[in-house]
């Protein structure tokens, strides 16, 4: 059952394409957009008897002129003329923030001269190619669609990105359409970004009826685990349409979070077991290990669930192979279930660590669990998870697995022509170091060798953090703005520099926002956990007007002066955080400094195995 996606508006026919471009395959979706018609997603698929009816391999071959040599399933088992071009994979991870030095110690960098938006590029071109030849086979007269549509029309992309990554993908991602001739420029009005929660959240409200799980005041966290990353999202319904299904909003409960596990860590644990089982002997050579994995891959890992009592054959190497481990027998190693599922458990145990992270730091009680990636598709983990939640009783909903290949494509269209409108939640807690006047109680004097006295004469003490926006904060769909009136006080020399500098810390520590709503003495927990994440500035020059002339002299001889300003945060939809400094010029009327863009993107979380 489908819950209808909203009928389409327009008065001409149009098309709307899907794109997720993932870790370790890509696809591609697309819905027919027909004038007072709800429209339905479908996704590309490949020939039947391909492997990947619905994905093409995330990986790219690039000879020593840096031309593409082959690219998804062609680079599989690339011919041997391609074995010296340089191999890319995983290139969702060029889109991870500079901070994600997890990633950059997995990840091997670019030669030089390939850029990441030429690889992008290239995969962007080949999705749509296949869009292309899929609709041209698959649809009557596909070809008078397309020219109509995509040709002579003006098509929407909608592109997912890993959760909280939204720096370099608002940046390389329409750069990359751009330069693979799909959108006429980078600034395309038919290009829709969304993160690749949001579009396993969508999916789930149209494509699958999940409506009965939703409790008032209850919220939902979407776990979508695939081979290399395993995301998280929490959400709070907060305008569901009984009677059209397609009219969904969100609020979003905390900053999404992401984890550098799926369903490739359990062949790493496989990987590291064989490594000790088969040491010193004929089959310890790291190709022959490799083969032992992609076996396990093939015909285990699938298929293995709670169900299974007997020891798993792996075929580890020939059946006359001379000096074998005494565990190896004609070339079969015998895997017992139990050590199997502690190859899954390492997995599971970082997953439910992170769910109980997320679940507690959400603002509202959480009732319900929606599992969708193609790691969701085992068995044997929806089931341990499942049971683990339904212990607690929670409920968990997970798409039928024959579905979960097409998850986020057309999750990010039934997003964007389902009106997706989630609130999103701020990642951090972003504040200033500030000054107080210094009074005669306990955790002053503690730190009365930290007091300054002011060209004004005062004393005052600084190292308090003040918070502008709370970690977990839900900011609108609209434009909003968080303020935080400050004073600076200055001689008359430094009333003469270039220019005022104010530092915006963010917040990194443990501490709940409930604790820090007001301030906390930085001394108290370590130097890294606060950061300068930008400096907001304005020059001299443009406060003249609106400083006070003291009363008094500065201790200097000189008069001082007072500034009274604001520090705003404003958070804009396309646009994300942006930071600047506001005060009153001679007439009241209000100024404001150059914004500064702040950095949402968290860092990867990443849990050792």
């Amino acid at each position: 059952m489908n819950s209808p996606l909203p009928p389409y508006n327009r008065s001409s026919r149009g098309i709307a394409f899907g794109i997720d471009l993932g870790v370790s395959s890509s696809a591609i979706s697309f819905a027919v957009l027909q004038p007072g018609e709800s429209p339905t997603p479908q996704t590309v698929s490949r020939t039947p008897d391909s492997p990947y009816e619905y994905r093409v391999p995330s990986l790219c071959y690039y000879d020593g002129l840096l031309s593409l040599c082959a690219l998804g399933v062609a680079a599989i088992n690339p011919p041997e003329k391609h074995l010296n071009c340089v191999r890319v994979s995983n290139s969702t991870f060029f889109l991870a923030p500079p901070t994600c030095t997890e990633i950059s110690a997995i990840h091997p960098k670019l030669p030089p001269l390939l850029s990441k938006v030429q690889i992008f590029a290239d995969l962007f071109k080949h999705l749509v190619e296949d869009a292309q030849h899929f609709m041209e086979l698959k649809i009557e007269h596909g070809d008078a669609l397309w020219n109509e549509t995509v040709v002579q029309g003006t098509p929407q992309f909608v592109v997912t990105y890993p959760n909280g990554w939204d720096g370099e993908a608002r940046e390389i991602l329409p750069m990359a359409l751009w330069k693979a001739m799909v959108i006429p420029d980078v600034n395309y009005q038919g290009l829709h970004l969304v993160t690749e929660g949001d579009a396993a959240l969508y999916y789930s409200m149209h494509r699958s009826p999940v409506l009965p799980i939703f409790q008032d005041g209850q919220g939902i966290i979407v776990i979508d685990s695939s081979a290399r990353m395993t995301k998280f999202s929490s959400y709070l319904p907060a305008f569901v349409d009984h009677e059209l299904a397609g009219r969904f909003s969100f609020i979003e409960l905390t900053p999404p979070r992401n984890l550098l596990h799926g369903s490739t860590s359990v062949s790493e644990e496989l990987r590291q077991y064989l490594h000790t089982q088969l040491k010193d002997s004929r089959l310890s050579s790291p190709d022959n290990i490799e083969k032992a994995v992609g076996m396990f891959n093939k015909k285990i890992k699938p298929y293995f669930s709670t169900s299974s009592t007997t020891p798993l054959s792996l075929q580890v190497g020939p059946t006359s192979i001379s000096h074998a481990p005494s565990e190896v027998k004609d070339g079969i190693l015998l895997l017992n279930p139990e050590l199997v599922a502690s190859f899954f458990d390492v997995v599971l145990d970082a997953i439910l660590k992170q769910t109980e992270i997320l679940a507690y730091s959400a603002s509202s009680s959480i009732s319900s669990f929606i599992l969708t990636g193609g790691f969701m598709s085992n068995e044997f983990v929806y089931t341990r998870l499942r049971s683990y939640l339904e212990a607690r009783g929670l409920h968990v909903y997970r798409p039928d697995t024959a579905l979960l290949p097409k998850v986020t494509p057309e999750g990010a269209l039934c997003y964007h022509l389902g009106g997706g409108t989630p609130v999103l939640a701020s990642p951090f807690t972003f504040g200033i170091e500030k000054e107080v006047p210094f009074e005669r109680e306990r955790e002053h004097d503690l730190r009365a060798d930290k007091k300054v006295q002011r060209a004004d004469g005062n004393w005052w003490i600084g190292g308090q953090f003040y918070s502008i926006l709370l970690k977990g904060s839900q900011v609108s769909t609209e434009p909003k703005e968080w303020r935080m009136a400050i004073e600076k006080i200055f001689t008359t020399v430094q009333f003469l520099a270039q220019e005022l500098r104010l530092d915006l810390i963010r917040y990194l520590g443990v501490r709940k926002s409930n604790q820090i709503k007001k301030f906390l003495w930085m001394d108290e927990e370590s130097a890294a956990n606060f950061v300068k994440t930008v400096s907001l500035r304005v020059p001299m020059r443009d406060l003249k007007q609106s400083a006070i002339k003291a009363d008094a002299h500065s201790l200097e001889g000189n008069w001082f002066w007072k500034v009274k300003l604001d520090i705003v945060l404003r958070f804009e939809v396309e646009g994300g955080l942006i930071g600047m400094l506001s005060w009153k010029d001679g007439k009241g009327a209000e100024c404001r400094s150059a914004p500064e863009k702040i950095d949402l993107a968290r860092d990867l979380v990443v849990v050792p195995s």
